[in-house]
């Protein structure tokens, strides 16, 4: 069995606007994946194949069955090849349970292609979600989550606040006529969805952004402890089958881990109570219109840090949406996984920050978000 990948087959015509059918077919050809070298081995009985299959007919039933069939069957065939020929994939088949031959039959001896599924209690049925590597679902685990799968079908420049969803950075400072905005994001190192955030995560968060900067060599040895729970760009949590993908895999921890090694200590950042104030504005603005990013207009950063009272030197911002763990939030951002700049890293790292305030709360589409805003010192109207 084969597949065909998703990307559209080149068909440029020549100047006479005739096509080279060689050109196209070869160019079919490249996008055909074989996905087995092994046959199916479906057991000719149910639930493999569908109970119809094994009902005496007369002669004149099959004969007229193949009659009555043969039509729709040549025009879902000339229907897959279209959409193959278009790069969209297709496959076609009838009479065999379409669960076993993916590899949902629920028995060890009866693979069928290997596709990954999920089940749960209240299920009548498995769902299949993809095959590694060939056919990945839009959906956990092939996506960790919409800031994951966005990040994968939107590429290209991300300018100004309105970035996708996931973990957002910006820094403004004073030293420059323009103020420049780093706008990044970072796949979330996921824990399966919990609904705590609050007043005492949002100091935990900033227990462990302080003990990663007065301590790096020592923090890197939590970062070390997740890297042992890669499995190539999978990581799978102690105690579950859930693998969630990232971008870079293991490489990113681990080069994570050597910066930290380098880093010198920094002091640690001090509680301001009225950057917690300008975080909190944002957490309670997106926790009822679900919106992500650092905010425009009244909303942005700096509107927002300039009602509540005066920074000083340079300012900055980080959010995490999703992780309701203290040290999952700080790694995610510390590691900052397919993000070449670092923005995360850089704010926790800036030796200029001296100050900074957070607020946790619910968020309507990952449950929960922490935003961390930074600055050379800030006091209050």
């Amino acid at each position: 069995m084969c597949s065909m990948l998703r990307t559209p087959l080149p068909a440029d015509r020549n100047r006479d606007g005739s096509l080279d059918l060689e050109a196209v077919l070869d160019a079919a050809r490249g996008q055909i994946r074989k996905l087995h070298d092994w046959r199916l081995g479906l057991p000719p009985e149910v639930p493999y194949t569908e109970p119809h299959n094994t009902w005496p007919l007369t002669f004149v039933e099959q004969w007229s069955l193949a009659e009555l069939t043969a039509e729709l069957s040549t025009s879902c065939y000339a229907g897959t090849l279209m959409l193959q020929a278009m790069g969209l994939g297709g496959w076609m088949f009838n009479g065999l349970d379409p669960f076993s031959v993916l590899g949902a039959s629920g028995t060890p001896e009866v693979p069928g292609r290997g596709f990954r599924y999920d089940t749960r209690d209240g299920w009548l049925y498995p769902n299949p979600t993809g095959l590694l590597g060939i056919m990945e679902g839009y959906c956990p685990p092939h996506h960790r989550d919409k800031l994951h799968l966005i990040c994968s079908s939107r590429a290209g420049n991300l300018r100004g606040i309105n970035s996708p969803r996931g973990s957002c950075s910006m820094v403004i400072t004073t030293t420059r006529r323009t103020l420049p905005m780093l706008v990044l994001m970072a796949l979330l190192f996921a824990l399966p969805p919990k609904a705590s955030a609050g007043d005492d995560l949002a100091r935990a968060v900033l227990t462990e952004l302080n003990a990663a900067r007065a301590n790096p060599k020592a923090y890197a040895e939590h970062l070390r402890v997740y890297r042992s729970q890669f499995s190539g760009k999978y990581h799978i949590p102690p105690g579950t089958k859930i693998r969630y993908i990232t971008k870079e895999g293991p490489k990113a921890v681990d080069e994570a881990v050597c910066f930290l090694e380098r880093q010198r200590p920094l002091s640690t950042l001090g509680w301001a109570e009225g950057l917690a104030h300008v975080a909190a504005e944002l957490v309670r603005d997106q926790a009822k219109t679900g919106a992500i990013g650092h905010g425009s207009g009244r909303m942005e950063m700096r509107a927002r840090a300039e009602r509540v009272g005066r920074w000083q030197s340079t300012i900055g911002e980080n959010i995490s949406y999703g992780p309701d763990d203290a040290r999952r939030v700080a790694m995610q951002l510390i590691v900052d996984d397919g993000m070449p700049d670092r923005g995360h890293r850089k704010n926790i790292f800036t030796p200029d920050f001296r100050v900074a305030g957070i607020a946790c709360g619910p968020h309507p589409v990952f449950e929960t978000s922490c935003v961390i805003d930074f600055a050379g010192w800030f006091s209050e109207r």
